[in-house]
């Protein structure tokens, strides 16, 4: 589920940009704001860390399941290039404790993205056995961006009436950014609709993968300047993403902020709390699109707006953007 949030704060400095170019500009920004966008910007993005590690759990069970089979041991760092798998016991039985080194240079991974650090996973079992339970462990463990540290649980709930695997995904206190700038927790339901072969055996090529999630995720900002979050994905359209894609193909969620997001536009003040988003699939092998739906306040006056674009690896396409306001208060 990569950069789900990116176009939600990106939507409104577009918007922003694109109503100032229709009204006299605006005065330069100082050094001082423009460092404060990107650092919302930047850390408003960052629950998805969360998410990305979930892909790399799965990807290193299934590489000690590759090696238990077979008896193989782990080898050491000076034997391999990174990522770097050890783990106790190598008898092939469970429970197991498993360290992932990613190098301190880090190293782009499966999902196409840099990682760096370590991180460490208690696994009682394969990860598509029924019942098993993960406990991922982060430190300074960086990804798509990101800094985090915590704990996450990945339960494994054994299968629903599709005859798909459907894993409980929470995490409680984890907290992200060099400075630990947001707590974290979240409840996600992850269901693998793609996959799992016959055999009950999950194929080794990562990116055969497709999730089907629902739940919420919340951040609380611990910083006065940022605010926090709570993202609810609807049930009724889970968000649909193939590991190695960059932005989930189907879903809707709901996005609500603890304080707006507030930019001066010629000194007028604009402001929105909350989005609504709909993602709306793949155009190419590049680009995704989706549509943002949000209450946005012109100095007193509300207004609806629709905006629809594609996304590619650098976030929200410029060119792309097209917006209707859909009603005045």
């Amino acid at each position: 589920m990569k950069k789900i949030l990116l176009f939600t704060v990106a939507t409104l400095m577009l918007c922003a940009c694109q109503k100032a170019q229709e009204e006299p500009q605006a005065e330069p920004q100082s050094e001082t704001q423009t460092e404060e966008k990107q650092t919302v910007n930047g850390f408003v993005t960052a629950p998805v860390a969360f998410n990305g590690a979930f892909n790399e759990v799965c990807n290193a069970l299934i590489y000690v399941e590759k090696n238990q089979q077979t008896k193989a041991p782990a080898r050491t760092l000076a034997e391999q290039t990174f990522p770097a798998y050890s783990w106790t016991p190598q008898d092939g039985t469970w429970p197991i404790d498993l360290t992932v080194e990613y190098g301190a240079d880090g190293i782009i991974a499966t999902d196409g993205l840099l990682h760096k650090g370590t991180m460490k996973i208690h696994a009682t079992g394969f990860f598509e056995a029924p019942h098993t339970v993960l406990t991922p462990d982060f430190t300074d463990f960086y990804v798509y961006g990101n800094i985090l540290n915590g704990k996450q649980t990945i339960a494994n709930n054994g299968f629903n009436s599709d005859e798909h695997l459907v894993f409980k995904v929470t995490t409680e206190d984890g907290r992200l950014g060099s400075s630990k700038m947001y707590k974290y927790s979240e409840e996600t339901y992850r269901e693998l609709i793609s996959g799992l072969g016959s055999n009950g055996v999950l194929n080794p090529e990562i990116t055969t993968h497709t999730y089907s999630i629902t739940g919420w995720m919340m951040a609380e900002s611990l910083v006065d300047t940022l605010p926090g979050y709570h993202i609810m994905i609807s049930d009724e359209r889970p968000m649909v993403i193939a590991v190695g894609d960059l932005y989930p193909t189907d879903g809707y969620l709901y996005m609500e902020l603890t304080k707006p997001l507030v930019y001066n536009v010629n000194e007028v003040p604009v402001s929105v709390g909350n989005f609504e988003v709909e993602f709306t699939g793949k155009q190419d092998s590049k680009h995704y699109g989706a549509i943002a739906y949000m209450t946005f306040k012109v100095g007193p006056m509300e207004q609806e707006m629709k905006v629809a674009f594609l996304m590619d690896e650098n976030g929200i396409v410029p060119e792309s953007v097209q917006y209707e306001i859909e009603q005045a208060k």
